[in-house]
């Protein structure tokens, strides 16, 4: 089972990088003088640990949806804006019993006072690889 959600990570973060580096402007990618990569760039989590302060964004951002239906597996990366933007590696179950539960890359938006905005649900195809190198 670890080594799963170890892989899942790992392709998790491969994807959002490289879904994020497509759509990064060249202010983004350029670090502001003396700021390293705070302002605009994504930063990866050294500690993908999902906190208490996490689940309740996702709660939050998934308007009080049941604790069942999408649980935070993973915090991948953050990005300093006004506020923060957070990428988080979900497990999602649909509500209709036929259809099976997936992975996704859920990013929110974290304001100021706290509040929590979903910005967009990227569901992870894992057979996508594997289609592409196929031909």
């Amino acid at each position: 089972m670890k080594k799963i959600i170890a892989v899942l990570l790992a392709l998790a973060l491969c994807l959002s990088l490289s879904a994020l580096a497509e759509e990064a402007t060249p202010e983004a990618a350029v670090p502001q003088a003396g700021l390293g990569n705070l302002l605009g760039g994504w930063q990866a989590t050294e500690d993908a640990t999902v906190s208490e302060e996490t689940k309740s964004l996702v709660k939050e951002a998934f308007g009080g949806i049941g604790e069942e239906a999408i649980v935070p597996v993973a915090v991948l990366g953050t990005q300093v804006v006004a506020g923060q933007n957070i990428c988080v590696l979900c497990r999602i179950t649909p509500d209709a019993e036929e259809t099976i539960p997936y992975y996704a890359l859920v990013y929110i938006y974290k304001n100021l006072e706290g509040g929590a905005q979903l910005l967009q649900i990227r569901e992870l195809n894992l057979g996508q690889l594997m289609d592409d190198d196929n031909g």
